[in-house]
């Protein structure tokens, strides 16, 4: 799920994406977010991207399981370019 300024400037709210059976790095998962062009790459940078799995804030690091409800902000400010 995507919320502020992620949710408004990649005109998304939410999708699901497959998951392995074996989990994997959310970083992962944002990188294949990222490939998608220059402004996923660029409103998903590691400088601002904040994720939180089902509330809790979790680093990049974390293993993300299928089912997982992972909620992405940004710590941008809304009108930065």
């Amino acid at each position: 799920m995507y919320f502020g300024r992620p949710s408004e400037q990649l005109q998304m709210t939410s999708e699901r994406l497959p998951i392995a059976e074996q989990g994997c790095p959310l970083e992962q998962v944002l990188q294949q977010l990222r490939s998608r062009g220059e402004r996923w790459a660029y409103e998903l940078h590691d400088r601002h991207v904040i994720c939180r799995v089902h509330g809790q804030a979790v680093q990049p690091s974390f293993l993300l399981a299928a089912g997982d409800e992972v909620g992405i902000f940004s710590s941008k400010p809304w009108l930065a370019a």
